[in-house]
């Protein structure tokens, strides 16, 4: 994964679709995308939320992710990690956020219960 990738310089812009809900630790995915980004990149990335599951538990329950994520836990997560959040939004049940990385220490977090996010 993104853990063992080396580049031979910092990248503008990474894309990431359908990994971090399968990742076993989601703040070193993240912080191994922070650390191959230029000053002031961008990440890009799309995950299925369990904001659009609905009424059908069942379809959560048979969605087999490490990880799951809200709208507000994943922005959440994101600053964490060191992004700024400048977009985000669905593409259908998935969520998607436009994140640039960020030298501030500062980002304002705010998790919907700070027990779900490890």
């Amino acid at each position: 994964f993104v853990e063992d990738f080396v580049a031979a310089e910092p990248l503008d812009a990474i894309c990431s679709f359908s990994t971090i809900e399968d990742v076993e630790d989601p703040n070193q995915f993240l912080n191994s995308i922070h650390n191959l980004l230029k000053e002031n990149g961008y990440l890009f990335l799309e995950s299925s939320s369990i904001d659009r599951y609905g009424e059908s538990i069942h379809a959560f329950l048979e969605d087999p992710r490490n990880n799951i994520f809200s709208e507000n836990n994943l922005i959440a997560i994101l600053a964490k990690n060191g992004f700024k959040t400048v977009s985000h939004g669905w593409n259908g049940n998935g969520l998607w956020a436009i994140a640039q990385k960020s030298a501030s220490a500062n980002l304002a977090i705010k998790w919907d219960d700070p027990a779900r996010v490890k």
